[in-house]
């Protein structure tokens, strides 16, 4: 049988070596690859490649099936022991995996030595530093020359926010510092510095029809698209508004000699030089020179015109405003372009601010700009801030709500919790008989009266009176009731203490549940001779509401040469 085996192994290594050479088809080799991810799970098994059985294409087919599944379970054993050193950082000594006679391990020292030696020479270029074949084994060749590259590229990153120099922002984490831009921004492909984000060209911007986007840095505005204007004689339209033409500076105006060209609105005139002449009409003479007169002064055209000072004239022509601005009669004023068009800022969590001749869309309050999309998402206040409410948060659209536990009511600062005293704003709500205690969150009726055969002695104590005739001995001496509140922590203590002097020689003191830890939630620890304390076997209690319980436990003092003496004390917890 042994004989066999090694036949077998020696017939797919001459296989193995020659699988070129025989070109045979390459599906019975995808069939070996399949049938190891298949058993995956079991890859740690030496065998399992020997035991795929399935011959019904020759033995040839057969052994290259097997060659294969080998191949696979030596690369996934390979990769193991690579991880073991770049990724984990264990000993090649503590590998478990035995498959493919030890793969896992050969690769984990080649790759150690890989790793080692890009530590050793540091400045050597990485094709020069890396490369060997020196181990006369081209799978440990490769691993080392891979380990090697990655150690020297590793070590060529930054490893502090001081070293990556980012233009806008870094961000130190586990797996080294990263930079990222501020909003309006992008990244470069240098990962550290920023460019602009125009949001005219990405198409993110929310400009209206009839508005224009203009780019900003790291933001947009909107503004009104700019129309033709029939500017009159004597005037030219500059940007959004028609301006005076200065004839006599850009040689249009045709003065004789004996004159001296003048500007004026719309125009230009000619003034001479001495008193002789006399001046054209609508224009007057002043100090030997003729000065147009200016009847716009007078306001001749009417409300919805604009006058226009020409020489010796003037014009009435429908007024011209700048982008953004309206003709109201007598002036151009601003258009609130947030309160004329609706949904102009079309994002729910948008907000329209007017500007002079324009406007721009901001979240609102409660709400940030999505980088990518440019859009308003809310903020989730209740994740992105600790503590932000007492007792329970709400997230709301553009907002949020506290909200307190049963028990309490919200504070006037909208956040805190009070405790709702139900004693006092609930009339008789424990009856005539009982006492109502107010305790966080809740309230407890506190028995005034004692069960038969005892008499009350104080407050919250029931002493045992067994009336002539009745044998009452079993029943505890004392029947003592009291409260203790604590919060929900991940653990509590309640002491009990039992006064022993009154009882003489006590021997011990056993406590013990009657009542009220059926579900085994609490536990009693020894503290001293006769204190023990009270423990939550639980670390969390499952509800986040106030709860109250009742607990009863009975304290059997022993006493030397004397029958024993029995306490019950009555608990009553709450927690909040």
């Amino acid at each position: 049988m042994v004989a066999m085996n090694f036949f077998f192994l020696v017939l797919i290594v001459c296989i193995y070596n020659s699988v070129d050479t025989l070109k045979v088809e390459s599906s019975c080799c995808k069939e070996g690859v399949s049938f190891y991810n298949a058993n995956i799970k079991d890859k740690e098994n030496s065998r399992m490649c020997y035991e795929e059985r399935n011959r019904t294409k020759g033995l040839v087919c057969h052994s290259i099936r097997t060659l294969c599944c080998l191949n696979s379970q030596r690369e996934e054993s390979c990769k193991q022991g690579v991880e073991a050193v770049m990724v984990s950082g264990r000993s090649c000594n503590k590998l478990t995996s035995v498959a493919f006679l030890g793969s896992s391990f050969k690769c984990c020292e080649c790759c150690k030595l890989g790793r080692q030696h890009a530590l050793d020479h540091p400045d050597k270029e990485d094709g020069e530093g890396c490369k060997t074949s020196e181990f006369n084994d081209k799978q440990c060749n490769n691993v080392f020359e891979s380990c090697c590259k990655k150690t020297k590229e590793a070590a060529k990153k930054p490893q502090s926010c001081e070293e990556l120099e980012c233009e806008h922002v870094c961000q130190q984490t586990n797996s080294g510092p990263f930079c990222s831009c501020k909003q309006g921004y992008q990244l470069n492909k240098d990962n550290k510095t920023c460019e602009d984000i125009n949001e005219c060209l990405t198409q993110s911007n929310k400009c209206v029809k009839g508005f224009e986007c203009h780019n900003l840095p790291g933001s947009y505005t909107c503004r009104r698209v700019y129309k033709k204007i029939n500017c009159p004689d004597g005037y030219e339209q500059v940007n959004d508004f028609c301006r005076d033409v200065d004839e006599c500076k850009n040689g249009q105006a045709k003065c004789q000699n004996g004159t001296f060209c003048e500007n004026v609105l719309g125009g230009y005139q000619c003034t001479v030089k001495d008193n002789k002449h006399k001046c054209q009409a609508g224009s007057y003479k002043y100090r030997g020179r003729c000065i147009d007169k200016n009847e716009c002064k007078s306001r001749p055209c009417r409300a919805y015109e604009r006058c226009v000072n020409t020489v010796g004239s003037y014009k009435c022509v429908a007024a011209a405003c700048p982008v953004g601005y309206r003709f109201d009669g007598s002036s151009c004023t601003d258009i609130n372009e947030c309160k004329e068009v609706k949904n102009i800022c079309s994002g729910s969590g948008e907000r329209c601010v007017n500007t002079l001749g324009a406007y721009q869309c901001f979240c609102k309050s409660g709400f940030k700009q999505n980088q990518i999309s440019k859009t308003c998402e809310d903020i989730n206040e209740c994740t992105n801030r600790a503590r932000l409410c007492a007792h329970k948060c709400y997230n709301l659209i553009g907002g949020y709500q506290c909200a307190c536990h049963k028990g309490f009511k919200l504070h006037s600062n909208k956040r805190s919790c009070l405790d709702i005293d139900e004693c006092r704003e609930k009339k008789n709500v424990c009856g005539s008989n009982d006492r109502c205690i107010n305790v966080r969150g809740d309230f407890i009726c506190f028995a005034n009266t004692c069960p038969i055969h005892y008499r009350k002695q104080g407050r919250s104590t029931c002493k045992k009176a067994c009336p002539t005739g009745q044998n009452c001995g079993n029943l505890p001496l004392y029947i003592r009731k009291f409260i203790r509140s604590r919060s929900r922590t991940s653990t509590f203590r309640i002491p009990l203490t039992v006064s022993t002097r009154r009882y003489g020689a006590v021997t011990d003191v056993y406590f013990e549940f009657t009542q009220g830890n059926e579900e085994n939630e609490y536990k009693l620890k020894r503290f001293a001779a006769n204190t023990v304390l009270i423990h939550a076997t639980k670390g969390n209690f499952a509800t986040v509401e106030p709860f109250k319980t009742e607990l009863k436990i009975q304290a059997t003092i022993s006493r030397l040469n004397s029958s024993p003496v029995k306490i019950l004390y009555h608990l009553y917890l709450n927690f909040y």
